[in-house]
């Protein structure tokens, strides 16, 4: 799946557990779980910012 990209913080509210951060692998901000990993269907598996 794809990552949401994201400017500020408030992009990333309506993606449940997710903060605003940089993508490890291309460095593009995006809205990503706890461990860097993709949001699937809008949920992040993991529960931890």
């Amino acid at each position: 799946g794809n990552a949401k990209g994201c400017k500020t913080e408030q992009d990333c509210i309506p993606i449940q557990n997710t903060s605003c951060v940089a993508d490890p692998k291309d460095h593009k901000t995006k809205c990503l779980c706890g461990d860097f990993s993709v949001p699937i269907n809008g949920l992040c598996t993991n529960k931890w910012k």
